[in-house]
């Protein structure tokens, strides 16, 4: 996911790049026009006829529909370009969710879910997300590309949105992966509570060592 996450914000930098030059130009355009159309309100002018005087009709139609292509979105987000590289992850993902098991808090539990939901679909072959499936645990940022226009959930976005948030929640150590070393639960660093309470009773003293 940070590989994937990486390559949409180069993508999103190319892109830029790439369309720096026309972007500036609509924006001289549309400073033209909207100094053209303050002017008009404050003389008492008729709009359109100040617009046209700045740039002939055709123009101003073609050049609104070359802007709505180059727009990217409001908040400047890349998840809009991450959608097409979803089969590169995939050709890893069904292993992945197969072969480990994770552990969680109750806070979590939502995420575990999702991720079991994920795994069972693939191993079934099914590619629709239930409509009970757990949704609980996708981020506000995530949401508008994981619900479509229709409100279905869009699988890929889904399992992008379940596997970032596996990979947060397992960095702060609110999910432990069973048998791993670097992430396992908190507890199993602690002394077990049977051992601990034996040597309590029969060792009264630390033992220092000089």
């Amino acid at each position: 996911m940070m590989i994937l996450q990486s390559k949409g914000r180069k993508t999103q930098e190319e892109m830029q790049k790439e369309n720096g030059k026309a972007v500036n130009e609509k924006v001289v355009y549309f400073a033209d026009i909207g100094a053209a159309l303050i002017q008009a309100r404050n003389e008492g002018l008729d709009p359109f006829n100040a617009i046209e005087m700045i740039m002939p009709w055709d123009k101003i139609v073609s050049s609104v529909e070359e802007a709505q292509k180059l727009a990217r979105p409001m908040d400047y987000d890349y998840l809009d370009l991450l959608e097409n590289r979803f089969s590169y992850l995939r050709k890893y993902t069904p292993t992945f969710l197969k072969s480990f098991e994770f552990r969680s808090t109750q806070g979590t539990e939502p995420l575990l879910q999702a991720l079991k939901t994920l795994n069972e679909m693939n191993e079934s072959g099914k590619r629709k997300i239930p409509n009970d499936a757990p949704v609980d645990f996708i981020p506000k940022r995530w949401k508008k590309h994981v619900y479509g226009e229709d409100g279905v959930i869009n699988r890929h976005y889904f399992e992008m949105a379940a596997l970032t948030e596996l990979k947060n929640h397992i960095r702060s150590g609110d999910i432990s992966v069973v048998g791993s070393r670097l992430h396992k639960d908190f507890e199993e660093y602690l002394v077990p509570r049977e051992e601990w309470t034996t040597t309590r009773l029969t060792e009264t003293k630390l033992a220092v060592h000089s």
